[in-house]
């Protein structure tokens, strides 16, 4: 392969542009699809794309979720924590407000029962 072989994108298919691939460790990423993947996610490199595609799935089955997510309480300054104690969900953000990505929102198995407890009980 040279250095000016066309690439494509081994999840979406289409053409990755000159500067536009993210390298994954058994293929290529075009810059549109790594946009879609978690701001908190930091092994692309080492990823296959089997695992990039397992979680923009998740990601894209989590936007339902995202969007019925109404914060009830908020810990935290700059990231910040935030519950919906009616569904029992949280999510971690940085965004001051609602962030135009999908957030990753959690339901409350993801903790462990003490923690959400003891979350319940601190002030606002």
């Amino acid at each position: 392969m040279g250095l000016f072989d066309k690439k494509y994108c081994d999840i979406c298919g289409e053409k990755i542009g000159l500067l536009g691939n993210r390298k994954l460790e058994d293929g290529n990423l075009c810059k549109d699809c790594a946009k879609k993947l978690s701001p908190w996610f930091s092994e692309r490199r080492s990823s296959t794309v089997q695992e990039i595609r397992e979680q923009l799935d998740w990601r894209e089955a989590n936007r339902e979720r995202a969007e019925q997510f109404r914060a009830t309480r908020s810990f935290g300054e700059r990231t910040k924590l935030l519950l919906d104690e009616t569904h029992r969900w949280f999510t971690v953000t940085r965004a001051k407000i609602r962030p135009t990505t999908i957030p990753m929102c959690w339901t409350s198995r993801s903790l462990p029962a003490v923690a959400w407890i003891s979350m319940r009980a601190a002030p606002n």
